[in-house]
This record gives structure tokens, C-alpha cells and sequence, in this order.
């Protein structure tokens, strides 16, 4: 199936070419040789482990600050439940697999040759790190509410319907701005974010194409907003606001982030950080904020953001919740054990799994699997 789409896509963009100076593409600054080279590269069949496509990088310092390890086995979890989550993730394409109780690890295992040393794209999880990172703005007042209008900070939006448009929506999804996510296209808003130069033009220029606040839309462009949006706040880039306040702080070792030509961060997906990393990011909004004996991020900001979404259940901002209300959203046999549940959730089963009622974080990072079940590793 995948080299059909790889073919599908080999073929869209070889056709689109021909008739580029016809069409007056080339007035567009994405579209060059390059870009089209560029898609045509894409590791179609494994996007996770081919992490070095991904350019360019630019490095988010951390502390590395090692995770407690579980080594006085103070942990009652069953080591029989425990080995069957092993083989259920080996057998499925994960790549590494990590179970933190009680702030410890009890259990840290790579599969098909990936190591501790190793970062694959975490995909979407990177937009709840985002939403932390907004969270720190509004502690710090850089940003007012997230009831302001987008247009407050971000002047290109002033003069049109995109004023309209509140911070609330685009962590909600709603924003109403337009949603060009086809990947078979090169014409697709998406395909321009992810392989093209501009990625902060681009997403400037989207325009609005529903009322704010009224449907839940999946929406890249949202989160790309919201990195620009820390960028002005802050006066920082968004990759060095991100090391200085929660990187360093959560004590996480060195990640990378990929940039476009502008070194703006593509700030929807793209964070290269070891799973162990991501393991602190699940204890940090397990603690309500609060890691290494700090308060990173506020309680309240924490607690806002799993506050379920009038127009989907089972989002939060920037966050997946496993609500009793979305259960049928999740296509499983089986309601989660801990109907509290929150996750970090990223494209080829990217997961940071939040368990407050067991005190417990897993992580599993890997490609994609047909033969995924979201509830078999949580439960």
C-alpha cells in the first residue's frame, strides 16, 4: 500500500512539474527543483527511524539530567503485564518503549537496533509541548489569555476576518482557517509547511474559511501559529525559549527541531528528543507542572489544558484525553483503565501516556503498525 502511495505522489509531482511554467507556480518561492526533490526523497514507509531526511536541525540545549531508575523494584506493577507490553510493542513496530511508576523507571527497551542514544521525529507529540510552552508565556504574562484574539500579537491578522480567531481556538482545533492537508499533493498546505523554505509566510497567509469556535478541525497551520505567536511574545526564537524554559528545567539531554530556510521551528510536529525526555515531559503534567522540585509550568495552566473541548471530547488544548464521553472516538474494545488518561499523541503511534490514577507515564516511540490497538499498552 505504501509504495502505491509512494508511486501515487511520485507521479502527481512529476506530472505538476511539466506543466510548472505554464501555471506560474514558480512565482511561488516553495516550488523549485528542490522542493520537488525533496518530496520525491520522503521516507514514505519509515518516517520515524529515517530521522536524518529531516534538515535542517537546529539543537535545543538541554541539562540531561538522568530519569530515577526503579532499582530497589519498589514498583508492584505485574512483571507478567509488564513483558506482555514489551512484546506487544516489539511486534508491532516500536522502536523503543519506556514504563515510568511512581516518578522511576521500571522498564526501558529499544527494538530493531535503536538505542537510548537515538531521536526519532515525535511527529504531533511536539504540539503538546507547544501548549506547554504557551503556558509558560501566559504564567510569565508575556501572553494575556488565551481568550485574546490571535490579531493582538500577530498584526498581519488585524485587518481581515482572521481577527476573529482567539488563541483558545487554534489549542482547540477550531480555528476555522483553512485545511489543505492532502500529502499525495505538492500543492497542499501541508506538503508546503513540511518540505518548503517559508513555513512562517505560509502559515500567515492561510486564509479563514469557517467561523471560529463552531467545528473541530485537525489543523496543522493552528500549531505553526502558535509557535510564531511565542516567537513575537517572547523576542526569543521558538527553539530557545523552548531550551531555557521547559528543556533545561525538566532536565531533558540535548534535542534537535527542524527549521526551514528562515530558521523558523516547524513547531506542528518535528521534535528529535530521546524517549527518556519524553518521559519527563509526561511526568512534568502527571505533577500538575511540577519536576525536579520545580514548578515549571503553572497548576493551572496544566489544568486547563485537559479541560475537554465543547466541539471533541476527547481534546483538550494541544492534548488527547481518554474521557469515558470520547470513548467511541478511540475505535477501541476496551474503555482505558484509568478514564483520566491524558496523551501526547503523534503521527505513526507516537504516544506519551499519562496515567494519573496509577502514578504512571509510558512512552512508545516507533512506526507506524496496521495492527495497532490504542488501548493494549495503556491498560
Amino acid at each position: 500500500m505504501k509504495r502505491k502511495i509512494q508511486k501515487s505522489v511520485i507521479l502527481s509531482l512529476l506530472s505538476t512539474t511539466c506543466f510548472l511554467p505554464l501555471s506560474g507556480a514558480y512565482s511561488d518561492p516553495t516550488f523549485d527543483i528542490n522542493y520537488y526533490l525533496r518530496a520525491l526523497s520522503f521516507p514514505f514507509s519509515e518516517p520515524i527511524k529515517n530521522y536524518e531526511w529531516y534538515k535542517p536541525k537546529v539543537k535545543v540545549i538541554g541539562q540531561n539530567i538522568d530519569l530515577a531508575k526503579d532499582q530497589n523494584k519498589e514498583s508492584k506493577l505485574s512483571q507478567k503485564a509488564i513483558d506482555q507490553v514489551i512484546k506487544y510493542a516489539e511486534e508491532n513496530k516500536s522502536l523503543g518503549l519506556m514504563i515510568v511508576h511512581h516518578g522511576k523507571v521500571v522498564s526501558e527497551n529499544y527494538f530493531d537496533k535503536w538505542d537510548n542514544s537515538l531521536a526519532g521525529d515525535s511527529e504531533s507529540m511536539a504540539k503538546s509541548v507547544l501548549s506547554l510552552l504557551i503556558g509558560i508565556a501566559i504564567d510569565e504574562g508575556k501572553i494575556n489569555s488565551v481568550n485574546d484574539p490571535v490579531s493582538l500579537y500577530l498584526e498581519e491578522w488585524r485587518n481581515d476576518d482572521r481577527r476573529r480567531i482567539k488563541i483558545k481556538h487554534l489549542l482547540e482545533m477550531t480555528s476555522g482557517l483553512r485545511n489543505s492537508n492532502n500529502t499525495l499533493s505538492p500543492f497542499s498546505d501541508l506538503a508546503k509547511m513540511h518540505i518548503g523554505s517559508n513555513v512562517r509566510d505560509l502559515a500567515l497567509n492561510i486564509p479563514l474559511e469557517k467561523s471560529p469556535g463552531i467545528n473541530f478541525d485537525y489543523n496543522n497551520v493552528n500549531s505553526e501559529i502558535l509557535g510564531i505567536l511565542i516567537e513575537r511574545v517572547t523576542g526569543q526564537k521558538y527553539y530557545d525559549y523552548l531550551s531555557e524554559k521547559l528543556w533545561k528545567p525538566i532536565g531533558a539531554s540535548d534535542a534537535e527541531i527542524l527549521v526551514d530556510n528562515t530558521d523558523m521551528a516547524k513547531t506542528y510536529c518535528c521534535l528529535f528528543a530521546k524517549m527518556s525526555d519524553w518521559s519527563k515531559l509526561g511526568l512534568l503534567v502527571l505533577n500538575k507542572g511540577n519536576l525536579n522540585g520545580k514548578q515549571i509550568v503553572s497548576k493551572e495552566w496544566i489544568e486547563k489544558m485537559i479541560v475537554p473541548s465543547r466541539k471533541r471530547v476527547n481534546y483538550g488544548l494541544h492534548i488527547w484525553l481518554a474521557n469515558s464521553q470520547g470513548f467511541k472516538s478511540w475505535r477501541i474494545s476496551e474503555k482505558f483503565v484509568d478514564e483520566t488518561m491524558i496523551f501526547f499523541d503523534g503521527r505513526s503511534k507516537q504516544r506519551v501516556f499519562i496515567l494519573p490514577k496509577y502514578d504512571l507515564v509510558i512512552v512508545r516511540v516507533g512506526d507506524n503498525s496496521s495492527n495497532w490497538k490504542e488501548d493494549i499498552i495503556p491498560n
